[in-house]
């Protein structure tokens, strides 16, 4: 008889876990709160217009990058898949710009902030030395890694290590202070979302330089869609419309979970939610992943990405736009915090899913943290979400008018979202899409999932491992099958008949 394994949870963690579950012959069964699988990665639509609010880019598009065999374990992506190519990363304002070939960004630089050319060429000369690295080996999870593993993750053995160390040492924020010029400043601090380090940018570009970090055809719902075509083509079972109220523990070991309509029982139990909910919501108090609720509770130090997101159908041409541009803009406050740039998101590289009618899906989207969370829930509390929301969307799309004055009249608004909506719809704590940012000089978090004198249950999702997002939430679930096939003594087996 096979071993039974409930997971909580059908976002990106959950399904990669259920299928590699699977293929280790486990019987798996998915409890989704949601109608859906897929979780935040999802998007949504609204009325006919599909709206994608998770992928900005996409690490693993290029073939054979480890992340990449992740992606196709799980069905993600295969040789059907349809990649689209990106220009630049992202820019400011038409001014600067992180292009594929470096050479041409650094010339771009120089040529508007002169000033600052010898930085320039720093930030230009790090990046080149900037060591690719692996951040998953994705053949088993870190606390399995040898010396020859870690090796192996570094691509370029004679890259400056220093260059490595140096950009997790200090926040894009306080690395952009070493320019003169003001939009460049603006720029290195506001080229990513989130409130990261220089670390994460360099990663990122890097890549992108290499010939990674690309988008999917379609968006974000087609990946989902095929991972679950996946699961369920394994056999994979999933009960949907079913939220979690309790995980049951007997003698400290997980042996089911009580839901909205019934209580399940399984062999193991591994929570894909947002692990702070989890341990918040699903667990006894006394079983506590005390690091974790450190980092969470330490907000000085750690932040939570989350948005305030304006998704618009913009009349007119965008070709002169990129697809991810950063924009100044009057002071706006949210909260006690103020506000001077914006992301203007423009999804015209894909018309046949984007552009109807000559008017393309576009976002305008300003950062926020955890720190934000507590006013949105206030104004809430106070009836005055709706008319906020509303009143301070109508400032971003005038700011963007006043920018772009050939837009006037040309923007219809379709749909507004605050850190409260990725709440609701995914028990997001402080409505947060990726796990914790670094602000200052402080080590990544990263755990193993497991709760002390708890057993036969594991957390996992993306809150496991900074920085989060999908990569890690797809490798966390490959990594929780890993550590439950020693708990349970069974042998773990590669799809596939890898190694």
């Amino acid at each position: 008889m096979r071993q039974k394994l409930i997971i909580i949870g059908g976002g990106i963690s959950g399904l990669s876990a259920g299928i590699y579950a699977l293929e280790n012959g486990l019987d798996v069964t998915i409890i989704e709160k949601n109608p859906y699988l897929g979780g935040f990665c999802r998007g949504y639509y609204k009325g006919n217009n599909y709206i994608d609010i998770c992928i900005h880019w996409f690490t693993g598009t290029k073939e054979y990058d480890p992340i990449n065999k992740i992606w196709n374990d799980i069905g993600a992506i295969n040789k059907n898949t349809k990649i689209i190519e990106l220009p630049s990363l992202c820019s400011y304002e038409n001014k600067f710009h992180l292009y594929r070939d470096m050479t041409k960004s650094m010339d771009e630089w120089i040529q508007n902030a002169p000033e600052d050319e010898l930085e320039i060429k720093n930030f230009f000369q790090m990046a080149k030395r900037f060591i690719v690295f692996n951040l998953m080996n994705i053949n088993k999870p870190y606390e399995q890694l040898e010396a020859k593993d870690v090796m192996s993750m570094v691509k370029n053995k004679y890259g400056k290590l220093y260059s490595f160390v140096k950009s997790l040492k200090i926040s894009r924020k306080e690395y952009a202070k070493k320019f003169k010029n003001k939009e460049l400043r603006t720029f290195l601090e506001n080229a990513q979302p989130g409130y990261c380090s220089l670390f994460c940018l360099l990663y990122v570009y890097t890549n992108f330089v290499n010939g990674d970090c690309d988008l999917i055809s379609g968006g974000a719902l087609p990946l989902v869609n095929n991972i679950k075509s996946k699961y369920e083509s394994l056999g994979g079972k999933y009960i949907l419309n079913e939220e979690v109220n309790k995980i049951i523990i007997k003698n400290n070991k997980a042996i089911g979970v009580k839901a909205k309509n019934a209580s399940y029982f399984a062999d193991y139990i591994i929570s894909c939610c947002d692990s702070i909910y989890a341990m918040n919501k699903l667990l006894d108090k006394r079983f506590k992943h005390e690091k974790m609720i450190k980092c969470y509770e330490d907000t000085k130090n750690y932040n939570l990405p989350s948005a305030f997101q304006v998704t618009l159908l913009v009349e007119g041409d965008l070709s002169k736009f990129d697809t991810s541009n950063i924009i100044s803009i009057p002071s706006i406050k949210i909260g006690k915090h103020f506000f001077k740039t914006m992301t203007f998101r423009n999804y015209s590289y894909e018309p046949s899913v984007y552009v109807k009618n000559n008017k393309t899906l576009c976002h305008l989207f300003i950062d926020q943290t955890n720190e934000d969370y507590s006013f949105w829930e206030e104004i809430k509390n106070k009836n005055k979400y709706e008319t906020h929301k509303q009143n301070l969307a109508k400032k971003l799309c005038k700011a963007f008018i006043n920018k772009y004055p050939n837009f006037k009249n040309k923007l219809q608004i379709i749909d507004i979202f605050t850190p409260l909506t990725l709440n609701k719809f995914n028990n997001a704590t402080c409505g947060a899409y990726m796990s914790f940012s670094i602000k200052d000089k402080k080590n990544a978090f990263v755990c193993d999932g497991r709760i002390e004198g708890l057993n036969n249950f594991l957390l996992s999702g993306q809150f496991v491992s900074s920085p989060g997002g999908l990569p890690f939430a797809a490798a966390t679930g490959k990594y929780a099958i890993i550590r439950m096939c020693k708990d349970l003594n069974k042998e773990y087996k590669e799809p596939n008949g890898g190694c």
